[in-house]
């Protein structure tokens, strides 16, 4: 973990890119598409989408430069103490090395400012963050709310690279790839470990996001050659002769809207509640109070929000378009936020956010004259927890 304990006090330090020239040029000569996202340059696909998202499903393993998104290291004697004022989740939960949740980070009316995956390290927590997330929105947003506490918050996005691994064999390859504190089986969602991989030091973390077993992997934007090579040499040792596939942003995309995991940016943004989306694991309703509180406690007290989140499963082949209304009796219900067609289902999964009265689970809608069935995020056939 040198690249994040030696640069946690020089603030300042910066480079350009968080992908170093052999590691880029590696991805390109398996065929990386890049495109843009959220302002960031990010590996779009390796020229199949399909192929990559059946690798996932169908028990191969997925290997994904995830380095466009951002990482934030808080240190100091009273981090914990107070994020716990400023973040939605019981950060007191984090108490043992290697533990980690998923919270979010409201204003004053309970909306998102951002989602965190944070993990606790020795000294430190780290909070991964999707791109374009940090600069004035979260992070100015913390910093105004530091007074006198004994904090540092540092931005190591620029000099940490990120590689994911998904499938039903990851945790198997990542094993194999090289040596770590704590062993991966039984390891919860967004807790995660440090070790070695490829000579190189990196941080674990296990990752909720396609419907199958998922790690994210940070190590220093030089050792991420290393690292990738590793992986790809465990994929062919220990998956069994199911290979591992490189997979980009657009079948990640894919899995991920069929596993029902709302994405900053996406279904996320600054108008959201998080209780809206469903985001209810990343919500402490028995710790005190904090930023936003009085909204979210309200808000559940009084019952279902005005909308919600939900997956709607279709009976016709066409993807709906974004923003494309959902009717019931041909008065509008709810807009469509992503959606996507599901191979597993043979049909299109959208998610949607639906006006309360009409988005009870069985639930019948249209979109685009088509009907379609509700459905609570995350409970799709092929969604299930396979670690």
């Amino acid at each position: 973990m040198l690249w994040i304990a030696t640069c946690a006090y020089h603030a300042e330090e910066k480079i350009m890119t968080n992908r170093a020239a052999g590691y880029k040029a590696h991805l390109e000569a398996l065929g990386v598409q890049w495109i843009g996202w959220r302002g960031a340059e990010v590996a779009g696909s390796f020229g199949d989408v399909q192929a990559e998202y059946e690798a996932v499903r169908e028990g191969c393993v997925g290997l994904a430069d995830r380095s466009e998104r951002e990482l934030l290291v808080i240190g100091g004697d009273d981090a914990v103490s107070w994020l716990q004022g400023l973040l939605t989740n019981d950060l007191f939960a984090l108490a043992e090395e290697g533990s980690g949740q998923w919270s979010c980070a409201v204003g004053t009316t309970g909306r998102l400012i951002a989602d965190l995956r944070l993990l606790h390290l020795p000294d430190m927590l780290l909070a991964d963050l999707e791109a374009g997330v940090l600069g004035e929105n979260l992070l100015g947003h913390l910093r105004r709310h530091v007074i006198m506490e004994k904090v540092k918050l540092t931005d190591r996005s620029e000099q940490t690279a990120r590689i994911g691994l998904y499938g039903q064999k990851a945790a198997e390859v990542l094993a194999a790839a090289g040596e770590l504190a704590r062993g991966l089986d039984g390891l919860a969602d967004y807790h995660g470990t440090w070790g070695v991989i490829g000579e190189e030091d990196v941080v674990v973390q296990k990752i909720a996001l396609v419907g199958e077993p998922g790690f994210e992997i940070s190590c220093a934007v030089e050792g991420a050659l290393a690292v990738w090579k590793a992986l790809e040499a465990a994929g062919g040792a220990a998956a069994g002769g199911a290979g591992l596939r490189p997979i980009g942003h657009e079948a990640l995309e894919r899995l991920r809207i069929e596993a029902g995991i709302p994405r900053f940016g996406v279904e996320l943004d600054e108008k959201v509640i998080p209780l809206e989306a469903g985001m209810y694991e990343t919500i402490s309703f028995k710790k005190g109070c904090y930023l936003g509180q009085e909204i979210i406690a309200r808000l559940d007290t009084l019952g279902t929000p005005a909308r919600v989140l939900r997956a709607v499963v279709l009976e016709s082949a066409a993807v709906p378009g974004t923003d494309a209304e959902l009717s019931v009796a041909k008065k509008s219900v709810g807009k469509v936020v992503s959606a996507t067609f599901s191979r597993a289902l043979g049909k299109p999964v959208a998610l949607a956010y639906i006006k309360r009265g009409f988005n009870a689970v069985g639930d019948s809608v249209e979109i685009d004259g088509v009907v379609g069935r509700v459905h609570a995020l995350g409970t799709l056939p092929m969604v299930r927890d396979r670690a």
